[in-house]
Order: structure tokens, then C-alpha cells, then sequence
């Protein structure tokens, strides 16, 4: 795609924190006001929002267009959240082969979202998240590869990311495989020896893992050797046991 930007909600305005294209120092400048922009839409609705011709929609803030010389041509956006909180929305912009966002791309982007909600949910106050803004773009580079649809490279970037934005000694993505039932890891990333011991599957009810993928919400636990969910024997294996963990679901 051509651009992406996120945007993050702050006192009844959307301030744009994070963007990849022409002229992100420009575009950070701009806030809008409740009930500007396609942005607006997405939050007041609480669902993505798929425009193939934007010329054509009277919602679309042509302010930033004008501004940067730029042309929106098709526009998908979705809205970040965790639970029930809205912390606001990401924005890609044309893509490349100059055909309209799909429902892949959609399905795509809102898994991407759902690790910028952890990355935002992690740094919480927004003068922090403003102080990890080149971790956060770093995420966003993952939106930018909708054009391939090529699910591990944006896996891959996406676990990359995580890792250095919430300094963890591991970052995993598991998916569901309906078949065995089984939530597989398909993309890792680590800062510390667990790298020697390959991650497991588990299944479907089975550890942190399991019961954040059967609930559907995320889970942060501050001593793992506390909590009965934990999967102790890879713990210990890896040395790992008795630390932080948090997990975030995601589902398309």
C-alpha cells in the first residue's frame, strides 16, 4: 500500500501517532475533531470500513490530501480496540496494483490490529506510546505488505515488532488448526535461550494459550508460576518459569 497511518484517540480528537508513506512528519500535525474523517466512522460504528472510490465519499477529510499533495484513491480502516475500550483506528491507504481492499486485506489488517492493541495496551498513557512511536511504525510496515497477502512475512514482521516494542525475552503467534485442533506456533521471536527448546503446540483448551483462545480476550498475569493455566513443563524447560506473560487473541 501507499500509506498507513494510526490513529489514537485522546480527549475526543484522533491524533496521528504513527504513519508510514509520504510525508509522515507532515501528517502527524493533523487531529481530527469527533465526527471528522472516515476515521470517525469506524469508531462510531466500532467495525472496518472498505472504500474503493474515495472521490466519491462525502465522509473522507480532504484537508490532509490537499496538504501533502496526495491522492486517496481506495481506503480500508479498522478500528483499535481491547474488549470493549477504543483506542482508535489504522488507516491503509491505495494499494499498489491500484485494485480496492478485499476482504483479506480486511481479515489481514485486523490481525495486524490486534498486536498494535497489545503494543498500545502495554505502553497505555499516550505520552508513552508518543516516546515508542519508531517501534510502533515498525508494525505498521506489516500493513504495508497487504499487497502480497503473504501471511508469515507479515507474521514475521508483526512478531519482530512486538518483541522490541515490549522488550519480552518471546513473542509467538499461534493459529488455529480446526483439524487437529491444535493452536500451532507460526511465527516466533526471542531475546533469550528458549530459542534451544522449539516452541510446542497445544490444544485447544490447553494452557494460557488455550484459555485465551476459547474465551476470546486477552490475558496479562503477572507470576505465571501462580497461575494453573501456565504450561509449566516449557516453562521450566526453558528456564522461563515464574515470569510475566501477556496474550492477546485475535480472530478474523
Amino acid at each position: 500500500v501507499e500509506a498507513v497511518s494510526l490513529l489514537l484517540l485522546e480527549k475526543d480528537q484522533l491524533h496521528f501517532v504513527a504513519s508510514t508513506g509520504p510525508n509522515p512528519a507532515k501528517i502527524k500535525l493533523f487531529v481530527l475533531a469527533a465526527g471528522q474523517g472516515i476515521a470517525w466512522s469506524v469508531l462510531e460504528t466500532r467495525r472496518p470500513i472498505r472504500i474503493a472510490d474515495v472521490k466519491a465519499e462525502p465522509r473522507h477529510f480532504k484537508e490532509i490530501d490537499s496538504a501533502l499533495n496526495f491522492t486517496t484513491h481506495s481506503l480500508l480502516a479498522v478500528p483499535i480496540q481491547i474488549q470493549d475500550r477504543l483506542l482508535g483506528v489504522i488507516e491503509t491507504i491505495n494499494r499498489l496494483d491500484g485494485h480496492p481492499f478485499t476482504r483479506e486485506d480486511e481479515a489481514t489488517l485486523k490481525f495486524i490490529v490486534s498486536s498494535v492493541a497489545i503494543a498500545i495496551e502495554n505502553t497505555r498513557l499516550f505520552g508513552q506510546i508518543q516516546r515508542h512511536t519508531d517501534q510502533i511504525e515498525g508494525l505498521l510496515d506489516a500493513s504495508g505488505a497487504l499487497n502480497t497477502l503473504n501471511l508469515q512475512d507479515i507474521l514475521d514482521t508483526i512478531v519482530e515488532q512486538v518483541n522490541i516494542l515490549l522488550n519480552s525475552d518471546h513473542t509467538v503467534v499461534y493459529l488455529a488448526n480446526h483439524e487437529t485442533q491444535k493452536l500451532d506456533p507460526t511465527a516466533s521471536k526471542s531475546n533469550s535461550d528458549m530459542v534451544q527448546v522449539p516452541t510446542p503446540s497445544f490444544d485447544f483448551d490447553q494452557g494460557t494459550v488455550g484459555w485465551v483462545f476459547k474465551h476470546r480476550q486477552g490475558l496479562r498475569i503477572n507470576d505465571v508460576s501462580s497461575d494453573d493455566r501456565e504450561e509449566s513443563q516449557y516453562h521450566e524447560r526453558n528456564r522461563h518459569h515464574g515470569r510475566r506473560l501477556m496474550e492477546m487473541g485475535f480472530g478474523f
